[in-house]
C-alpha cells in the first residue's frame, strides 16, 4: 500500500485515491452529516436516508441496483453514524468505474419513493428493537445520555426514536439530502490497484450536478460535570452490562493518541490489565474492553464489561482500583511495549483489504486529520511515554467526571450505593 493522495475538485469535494495490489477496489462516497447533525424533531433522518437510497434513484429500481451488482461479482453496503455517512461498492479491479456509476448514481439521484419509504419504517422500527434486545449494545446509548443528556444531540440516538421515524414523510428525505449531501461536505475515496488522475478525472465526471451549497455545521457539545453520575435501567437480564467512562477531548486534540494507549493497555487485548483482573483473576464475566471513542469535538474513554449481577459492587470497585493504579503507578516499561505492539498489529492487520483501507483514509480525510500511513501511526504510538500515560490519567481519568451506566436486575435505590462505594475507594 503506498501513501494516499488527495485532490479538491473546483467545488470543494475531496478525492482521495490509495494505491493498493489487490484483485479488489472500493469505492466509497462518504458525507459529513450523521446525528450530530439532526434537530430533536428529525433525529434519525440520517440513518432512515442512507436506508433509502437504495430503494431507486432517477434511473434505475434499487431491485435493478442489485441485480446489476450482483451481475458483477460485487459487495455493497453502506452506514451511518454520530458525524458521517457511507455507501462503498467493492468489486474486481476491471469494474470499479463502473462501481463507480452506481455509487454516484445513489449519492446524488435517489428518489425516496413513498411506497419504499412507508415499508422501510417497519423495517428501522425492527432495527431499534432488535437492539433494545441487546443489552450490550444499549447501555452504550444510555451512557451517552447520561454525558451528554437529552437536549443535545451528542446524546441522541443513531437509529432516533419510533415516533419521528413514524412521521417522517418523503419531502423531510428531499430537504435533507438537499441540505446535506454537497460537495463541501462530500469526500469520494477509491481505494485498490488505481491510477490517481484517472480516479480524479471519473469522479469529476460523474459529480459535476452535486450541490455547491454551504456545508451545515452541527452545534458543538457541551459537558457540564462536578460529580459522578450513575445510571440504571432495570432490565430482567441474565448479567449486568456497565459502560464506566469519562468525558475526553475530540480527535483533534494532541492527547488522542495516549488515551488510544491508555485505553489498550487498560483493556485493549486478552493479556490487558482489567481482562486479567475481571476475568482471569475474579471470573465476573466473559466480555471486558475499553475505548477512547473520538468524535470532532468531543470524545469518551470507555470501559465496558458484562458481570455476574451479584457481584456489581465488587467489580465497580475493581475497575476504579486499576483506574488510581494507571493514575499513580508508572507503567513499566515491558507492559508499555507490549501494548504498543498490539495496537499496532491491529492497524496493520486492520488495513489487510480495500473496503477497510478505504474507510480508515476516507473518514480521516471528511474530519481533517492527517492521512497518517500505518508506520506514521506506529511512530506516534511509540511516542508515548509512561509519564504521558499518568498525566493523561490524572487528567481525565477523575471521580467527579465519572459516568457509569447499567443495565441488569437492579433497582434505581442501588445508583447511591455503587456511588458511594467508588467514593469510598478514593
Amino acid at each position: 500500500m503506498k501513501k494516499p493522495k488527495i485532490s479538491v475538485l473546483p467545488n470543494g469535494m475531496q478525492v482521495v485515491s490509495v494505491f493498493v495490489e489487490s484483485p479488489s477496489v472500493t469505492v466509497m462516497s462518504l458525507v459529513n452529516t450523521g446525528s450530530r447533525f439532526e434537530s430533536k424533531k428529525n433525529n434519525g433522518i440520517s440513518h432512515f436516508l442512507e436506508h433509502m437510497c437504495f430503494k431507486g434513484t432517477t434511473s434505475q429500481s434499487g431491485k435493478d441496483i442489485m441485480r446489476y451488482l450482483d451481475g458483477l461479482g460485487a459487495e455493497t453496503n453502506a452506514f451511518t453514524s454520530y458525524e458521517l455517512t457511507g455507501y462503498y461498492v467493492k468489486s474486481t479491479k476491471k469494474h470499479w468505474k463502473k462501481t463507480l456509476n452506481v455509487v454516484s448514481d445513489i449519492y446524488l439521484n435517489s428518489t425516496f419513493p413513498e411506497e419504499e419509504m412507508n415499508k422501510e419504517k417497519g423495517v428501522i422500527i425492527g432495527e431499534i428493537s432488535m437492539y433494545e434486545d441487546m443489552p450490550m449494545r444499549q447501555v452504550q446509548e444510555v451512557f451517552n445520555e447520561l454525558v451528554y443528556g437529552d437536549t443535545q444531540s451528542a446524546g441522541w440516538t443513531i437509529l432516533g426514536p419510533r415516533t419521528n421515524i413514524n412521521r417522517m414523510k418523503r419531502t423531510d428525505f428531499l430537504d435533507y439530502h438537499r441540505d446535506h449531501y454537497v460537495a463541501s461536505a462530500t469526500t469520494l475515496v477509491v481505494a485498490g490497484n488505481v491510477v490517481h488522475a484517472d480516479v480524479v478525472r471519473e469522479v469529476e465526471k460523474r459529480f459535476r450536478t452535486i450541490s455547491s451549497s454551504q456545508k451545515h455545521t452541527k452545534d458543538q457539545a457541551q459537558v457540564i460535570q462536578s460529580a459522578p453520575r450513575i445510571q440504571v435501567v432495570h432490565k430482567k437480564t441474565d448479567q449486568t452490562h456497565i459502560v464506566f467512562g469519562y468525558h475526553t477531548p475530540g480527535v483533534h486534540h494532541r492527547d488522542t493518541i495516549t488515551l488510544k494507549v491508555l485505553a489498550s493497555l487498560l483493556g485493549g487485548g486478552m493479556s490487558s490489565r482489567l481482562f486479567e483482573r475481571l476475568r482471569e483473576d475474579m471470573g465476573v464475566g466473559y466480555y471486558v474492553n475499553a475505548h477512547h471513542n473520538p468524535q470532532t469535538d468531543t470524545g469518551t474513554f470507555t470501559i465496558s464489561c458484562g458481570v455476574d449481577s451479584t457481584r456489581v459492587a465488587e467489580v465497580l470497585s475493581a475497575i476504579q482500583d486499576e483506574v488510581q493504579t494507571i493514575t499513580n503507578t508508572p507503567v513499566v516499561f515491558q507492559e508499555l511495549e507490549k501494548t504498543k505492539e498490539f495496537m499496532i498489529g491491529n492497524i496493520q492487520m486492520g488495513l489487510e483489504v480495500t473496503d477497510d483501507i478505504a474507510y480508515y483514509y476516507g473518514q480521516r480525510a471528511l474530519f481533517g486529520l492527517p492521512l497518517s500511513t500505518p508506520p506514521e501511526l506506529a511512530r506516534d504510538i511509540n511516542n508515548v511515554t509512561p509519564e504521558a500515560l499518568r498525566r493523561i490519567a490524572r487528567k481525565y481519568l477523575v471521580l467527579e467526571h465519572l459516568n457509569i451506566a447499567m443495565i441488569g436486575p437492579h433497582t434505581k435505590n442501588t445508583q447511591t450505593r455503587f456511588i458511594t462505594t467508588l467514593k469510598k475507594r478514593t
